[in-house]
């Protein structure tokens, strides 16, 4: 087989997720007076960001967001992910944002209904999450009042909520919800002396909302960052797909290399030589993604092996990729999958290429006897890609 150029291919969205909850309870006591009880049929409608199969710019979960895909040897679709791209269903909208990080801001992995989120000023307890809403998202009223709610607050009247102060975000202007109180968060222990801090962007379509909660002082002292952050938060221009989707990537594949479905989050999966159980992925995370030791060291916990330290890490081998340095990693060990299974003889092959605006993985896992032989090929795919014209 000869090799090929690759140029990304997607296709159109397919709509929002639903997700229907059938919550029935019938009574049945011995001896009682066998009167039905009643059941509630509720639909809850979860816009998550993996909706759609689009560019893998951020967040990735299990199997549920990946689909279907390679398997055998007990690597699991989705295993192995970059921090950020493991667990929830939150996460893959960041492909319609860019955004500059805080110093010190660290990325949290994916959850539902989150954009991104982030833990601020070094695990004092504080949060930073960015989300959208499709449609009006219940109304302007009715979101600010649901926070205000959250922090043991009365609600506001309309005009009080017309009278709230306003600053830019997203090419327009957010209402800003500044409140003081004892956060319930959902499923969250109360905090007492907390505080919130929220933006919320009517735009047309979909409702963006940005919100920091956490300690009173630790907010207070955040607030300046937010809305740094908030300012940095620009929708993502469009790549040169097809479909018009954001996408820049472009890359050979290499000899014997089969080319698997397309799978939500990631660019392009292979397997590698045909062979069930091994795969090879593209991934891409805005920002910095947590930073390159973070990630590295995430997988090498996921193969059941200690963090390297920054001294290592700075003498693992570099090649050229995507016009930056891509850092290299090769680890061999037990993979413990996201179900908790371990799976024996693994090997992880790993390159990220940290660029402007978004960080690029390419990931290659499954049997050692397997993954060593196509090591010189890993390489030579992660030297091939390369940024569309």
């Amino acid at each position: 087989m000869c090799d090929a150029q690759v140029v990304l291919r997607r296709r159109t969205p397919i709509g929002r997720a639903r997700l229907v909850l059938l919550v029935c309870l019938i009574a049945c006591v011995a001896g009682g007076c066998g009167a039905e009880a009643p059941f509630e049929i509720s639909e809850v409608r979860e816009r998550s960001s993996s909706e759609r199969p689009q560019p893998a710019r951020s967040g990735a979960t299990s199997e549920e967001r990946f689909g279907g895909g390679v398997s055998g040897h007990g690597l699991p679709p989705g295993h192995g992910l970059p921090a950020g791209l493991d667990g929830g269903h939150g996460g893959s909208q960041a492909a319609k944002f860019t955004w500059s990080v805080p110093a010190d801001w660290t990325q949290l992995p994916s959850r539902p209904m989150r954009e991104v989120g982030f833990r601020v000023g070094g695990g004092e307890g504080a949060e930073c999450v960015l989300s959208v809403l499709t449609g009006d998202g219940g109304g302007l009223a009715a979101n600010v009042n649901r926070w205000r709610a959250q922090m043991g607050q009365d609600p506001l009247d309309a005009d009080a909520v017309d009278q709230l102060e306003t600053t830019p975000f997203l090419g327009g202007s957010a209402r800003v919800v500044d409140v003081a109180g004892t956060y319930r968060g959902m499923g969250a222990d109360h905090l007492e002396d907390a505080r919130l801090l929220g933006l919320i962007a009517e735009r047309p379509g979909d409702v963006v909302f940005l919100k920091m909660t956490g300690p009173g002082d630790v907010v207070r002292d955040a607030r300046e960052a937010m809305f740094e952050f908030a300012s940095s938060v620009k929708p993502r221009e469009p790549g040169r797909s097809t479909d018009g989707l954001a996408s820049d990537l472009a890359w050979t594949a290499q000899e014997g290399w089969v080319k698997q479905p397309d799978r939500m989050m990631r660019e392009v999966t292979y397997a590698p030589g045909g062979e069930v159980g091994a795969e090879c992925y593209v991934a891409i995370l805005s920002g910095t993604a947590g930073g390159v030791n973070a990630n590295l060291n995430r997988w090498r916990d996921q193969m059941g092996q200690e963090p390297l330290t920054s001294e290592e890490i700075a003498g693992l081998p570099r090649i050229p990729a995507l016009g930056h340095v891509g850092v290299l990693i090769s680890i061999e060990g037990d993979f413990t999958g996201m179900a908790g299974a371990t799976y024996a003889d693994s090997m992880l092959l790993g390159c990220i290429i940290e660029r402007d605006l978004d960080t690029v993985f390419v990931k290659f896992t499954g049997p050692t006897v397997i993954v060593h032989a196509e090591r010189s090929r890993f390489e030579s795919f992660c030297k091939s890609l390369k940024e569309q014209d």
